[in-house]
């Protein structure tokens, strides 16, 4: 009996109580120099092996790359249920953008975004798309005057397959990206809060130019940017939902 009983737990252990090995997920600080020396700063977060896509972040201003890990958290968090096995978890290049964070440094100068002009700012998109040279399958992700770095990304980076633009503007220190919203031809997600004047005119405008490729998401509330999603789960969830759709 005994060893009858040690057989079947032995059975048990090895059929009903199986573990797929739990694959790791690095973190890797990148730093790439900018065409006027200064030095931009990301993290990526990744498996081992080829990703389906690469998720590329860009922070609203006065905000730095962790206003984006709750993003990344909860999509990670989902690829351990059992019952997302279809989602295929991506790679993370989340960044400081220029005058944020890390991405200060210009020889022996220190740059701040406080007293930026907009000739820095018109340098955005450039910063992003020199650091992201050799990498295929983006998403864009960026937050305010990031979401508008990220629609502008679109008209000289040909590997951007869809945008999610969390309360852009029409115009943001000189960064128009309507003409490149208009051009786009993957899926675009459009997010504003209802009370955030002037971000929710601004994606009903930019949803009418490119109604085919648009989707609007308008939440309750005066958030902004990524405070949007990362004080209200629901907003959160519905994000999430978005990209596992899309």
């Amino acid at each position: 009996m005994k060893a009858y009983l040690a057989i079947i737990l032995i059975i048990a252990c090895s059929v009903g109580f199986s573990q797929t090995p739990v694959m790791k997920v690095t973190q890797t600080e990148m730093k790439s120099v900018a065409r006027d020396s200064l030095v931009i700063c990301s993290t990526t977060f990744g498996r081992s092996g080829k990703a389906a896509s690469t998720f590329v972040c860009l922070p609203m201003m006065g905000h730095t790359r962790d206003s984006f890990f709750p993003l990344k958290d909860s999509l990670t968090e989902l690829s351990k249920r059992t019952d997302s096995v279809n989602f295929s978890l991506p790679t993370w290049r989340i960044f400081d953008m220029r005058g944020h964070g890390c991405s200060v440094k210009r020889g022996e100068a220190t740059l701040s975004w406080e007293s930026m002009t907009e000739t820095e700012f018109a340098k955005y998109p450039a910063d992003i798309a020199d650091a992201l040279k050799g990498t295929s399958n983006l998403i864009l992700i960026g937050a305010s005057i990031g979401a508008n770095t990220a629609a502008l990304l679109t008209e000289e980076m040909p590997e951007i397959q869809r945008m999610i633009l969390l309360s852009p503007g029409l115009n943001y220190r000189g960064l128009e990206p309507a003409d490149a919203i208009m051009a786009f031809k993957g899926k675009i997600l459009l997010v504003a809060s209802s009370s955030d004047e002037y971000s929710y005119k601004s994606v009903r405008e930019m949803a009418s130019l490119n109604p085919d490729h648009c989707t609007l998401m308008i939440f309750d509330g005066d958030a902004h940017g990524t405070d949007i999603i990362n004080d209200n789960p629901a907003a959160m969830q519905a994000l999430v939902d978005w990209i596992l759709k899309n």
